[in-house]
């Protein structure tokens, strides 16, 4: 439970420091915090580069790449300068006191990975994050990816490091509300967060959370097949059970039993969504069902889909999520800009053509040098079109390519009429 193995990855994964998205132009930045532990948190920012600052005021809060962005696009020679005050110092006499060099903040989602993730698995959420003019920021839980920290508490002390990241963001100029979008351990995270910090989070999104750890330790258990009736199982006395609750507290420090989002639900009162596998056989859909029949603002929605606990989600799951930030988290501001939700593909004339739809994740490969690493093929009747999810900027023609129920079979098993 506490000491999954640990994903190792290539800052490279995260892709560019800088890329284009449509006629906009987005940066990475990345950067580390420390939690109430004293571990180090590895994170990246994604958003705009002309969400940099609203006004020279704020120079003193942005961090040394932010300001380099804006010397960037002011063409400001920094070569000379050796601390980070005198960058500021050098912007103020190039601009002036009252240049503006970008425009207001933005909404910011925060994505918690899973037990077995890390901030890789943000990028799935990248593409839809920043089209609605959102930033997106991703941080390896302590105990996950390259965080320190040599365990996970699944949920238990991965609050403090939302608590964290967010003292963060609050105080930066770059972020107005703040959304929290979790998996699994980062889903049953944000439960805990968001009903015991009222105010601090304005939606979550929750993609396979589990109701409490007594319950789904016990389901493990049995999956494990060790010989020992359900009934032992589920009673509090079993020996199985006290040993997994003793070997936890000895080593992580923490009781297993208290990790119980199903106990706190009820204190949500923001806007929640659930999404859960239906073929899920680690964290079965029936602790989203059960944490959905409790959650405390009647402003929830729930979505089954195709897949199990690790599986992509397809097209229809982002669809939803998109439908569910339309209509809960946008600022009227960026509802001009948005008047109806963003969908993947729509009724474009790029697929208008096409018969049928695969997802198919390519993580760290980026086949169509776009964002996100989310590559969809259409199938038509006399080609393969390589798509980019929701804007299609990318979209291009495969030729010469043969295919019939074998090239199907390599798409995967996520297909949409």
């Amino acid at each position: 439970f506490v000491r999954p193995q640990r994903v190792t990855y290539s800052i490279d994964m995260l892709g560019p420091s800088q890329f284009r998205l449509g006629k906009e132009v987005f940066v990475r930045e990345d950067l580390q915090l420390e939690n109430a532990r004293g571990f180090k948190l590895e994170c990246s920012h994604f958003y705009n580069k002309k969400f940099v600052t609203t006004n020279l005021g704020d120079l003193s809060q942005l961090s040394t790449k932010q300001l380099k962005v804006i010397c960037n696009d002011h063409s400001i020679d920094i070569r000379g300068c050796v601390e980070k005050t005198d960058v500021i110092n050098l912007i103020r006499s190039k601009l002036g006191p009252d240049k503006q060099s970008a425009v207001d903040c933005a909404p910011c989602i925060v994505y918690l990975h899973g037990n077995c993730g890390c901030r890789v698995d943000s990028l799935d959420a990248l593409e839809l994050c920043l089209l609605y003019g959102f930033s997106l920021f991703s941080v390896d839980l302590s105990g996950s990816g390259l965080s320190e920290g040599e365990y996970i508490s699944l949920g238990h002390y991965e609050q403090e490091d939302v608590r964290c990241i967010l003292e963060y963001l609050k105080e930066s100029s770059l972020v107005s509300s703040i959304v929290l979008w979790g998996r699994s351990m980062g889903a049953a995270t944000s439960l805990l967060y968001s009903s015991q910090n009222p105010g601090d989070i304005s939606a979550i999104i929750l993609d396979s959370p589990f109701s409490d750890l007594y319950t789904l330790s016990g389901e493990v258990a049995q999956q494990m097949k060790l010989g020992i009736p359900q009934w032992i199982i589920s009673s509090g006395f079993s020996l199985v059970m006290q040993m997994i609750r003793r070997s936890v507290r000895q080593r992580a420090n923490f009781d297993l039993y208290a990790v119980a989002p199903i106990e706190h639900v009820q204190d949500c009162n923001i806007p929640g969504i659930f999404i859960h596998g239906e073929s899920d056989d680690f964290v079965s859909p029936k602790h989203s069902l059960s944490l959905y029949e409790k959650y405390g603002d009647n402003r929830k929605e729930i979505l089954l889909v195709k897949g199990d606990h690790n599986s992509p989600r397809p097209v229809e799951a982002y669809n939803y999520i998109s439908l569910f930030i339309h209509r809960y988290v946008l600022t009227e501001k960026l509802r001009e800009h948005h008047p109806e939700p963003l969908r993947v593909f729509g009724c474009s004339s790029t697929t208008k053509d096409l018969d049928c739809f695969y997802c198919k994740q390519l993580k760290g490969v980026d086949h169509s040098s776009q964002w996100p690493y989310n590559v969809v093929f259409g199938v038509g009747k006399d080609s393969i079109k390589l798509l980019t999810p929701f804007t299609e900027v990318s979209s291009q023609n495969i030729t010469g390519v043969s295919y019939g129920d074998e090239i199907l079979t390599m798409l995967g098993d996520y297909s949409f009429l």
